[in-house]
């Protein structure tokens, strides 16, 4: 078959998508499936393709800046390029796909609706909702990366249930329990502390930044030995209300603001961790919560359904709206892991479900099913 990939859309500064997309190309040039694929690219997106023989790589011109080109191109140039490559399918990874396709499309769906607690306009949540509707007609495939995204899209857009198939992101092999000696080394790079807590997340809404950091004011002021606090995020405009509670709380000894690491340091900082602490209000999975589990790391999570779908019964869960049971959670999870001194396994095996090869042989079966 030729495949195409449609990579319009990505950005690095998409944080947890950008990393779904870059996990599954490596694994699909890794798997040396009999397939050619074609990937539709900007300068940005470029360096996501595979340096392998079975991947060519497209540049297409934007007409304008952001989302807004991408949307354009995607709905002009891209599906005369799909005929003039003969296409047997056209896979999408930015939610939606085009209102008009030249050749059958697959659409990676992270989440099926907008975050509640993103501050966007109602016209760009009335129109992804349309966009997430005419792909619910027009998609031939569905990939939800959860059942609970899968659920919501057959019970809020009307999908039927035989064009939605699960498909688990990926986590690559250096995702695992690392050596000491490599924890020491990056401690003292970054000047991390023997024993922290760990959120990893870009600073958006939804990710709960300040709830947490009132939970973990209240955490150091109920007790002295509380661990040091790690947010590992990229500067943004959501950095400067993160700086300014920090400073209200007088947290600026105890919390650190990490930012972007080497890919390859960042199962070292997972391992490094005493707990990760994971409150996001609104997921479609959840990549941290696998990197975590993977690492042997201990997670107080999230009581909501992507994340405990994720995680089952290798986290502690919370209701991340309230601060005092978020504080609380903290506190306990630190009392247990004191006393036992122990990592836990279940999350360890639990992870092996988001190899590469399982999630290859799923979505290698899924176009195969095309042709």
């Amino acid at each position: 078959m030729r495949i195409g990939l449609n990579l319009l859309a990505a950005r690095p500064a998409a944080g947890g998508v950008w990393n779904y997309v870059e996990r599954l190309l490596e694994a699909l040039a890794g798997a040396r499936l009999p397939h050619d694929f074609v990937a539709f690219v900007t300068d940005q997106s470029a360096p996501l393709v595979p340096h392998e023989s079975a991947f060519r790589t497209i540049k297409v011109p934007l007409a304008g800046h952001g989302r807004l080109g991408s949307i354009v191109a995607e709905n002009t140039i891209l599906p005369r390029l799909a005929r003039a490559h003969r296409l047997d399918c056209l896979h999408w990874f930015a939610y939606t796909c085009g209102m008009v396709n030249a050749v059958p499309a697959l659409v990676s769906v992270p989440d099926a609706r907008q975050s509640p607690f993103l501050r966007i306009g109602a016209a760009r949540r009335l129109w992804y909702d349309r966009m997430m509707r005419k792909t619910a007609r027009r998609a031939r495939i569905l990939l939800p990366m959860s059942r609970y995204t899968g659920r919501e899209l057959v019970e809020v857009y009307g999908v039927e249930e035989a064009r939605v198939k699960i498909l688990l992101p990926i986590l690559d092999s250096g995702f695992r329990v690392r050596p000491e000696d490599e924890i020491a080394r990056l401690r003292e790079a970054h000047g991390l502390p023997a024993r922290f807590w760990l959120y990893v997340a870009q600073f958006y809404d939804h990710k709960n930044h300040l709830r947490l950091l009132e939970a973990y004011g209240r955490l150091r002021r109920a007790r002295s030995d509380a661990w040091p606090l790690v947010l590992r995020g990229d500067e943004s405009p959501g950095t400067g209300p993160i700086r300014d509670r920090i400073s209200r709380l007088g947290l600026e000894r105890s919390v650190i603001l990490l930012r972007r690491l080497p890919r390859n340091d960042m199962p070292v900082l997972y391992s490094g961790a005493a707990a990760v602490v994971f409150p996001s209000l609104f997921e479609g999975g959840g990549l941290p919560v696998i990197e975590a589990m993977a690492c042997g790391c201990p997670l107080l999570a999230s009581r909501i359904p992507a994340v405990q779908e994720y995680a089952g019964d290798a986290a502690r869960y919370v209701n991340a709206l309230d601060i005092g049971e978020l504080c609380d959670g903290m506190s306990a999870l630190q009392d247990e892991l004191n006393a036992s001194g122990r990592r836990p396994e279940a999350g360890v095996i639990r992870a092996r479900a988001f190899r590469p090869e399982a999630v290859v042989e799923q979505l290698a079966s899924v176009y195969a099913s095309l042709n």
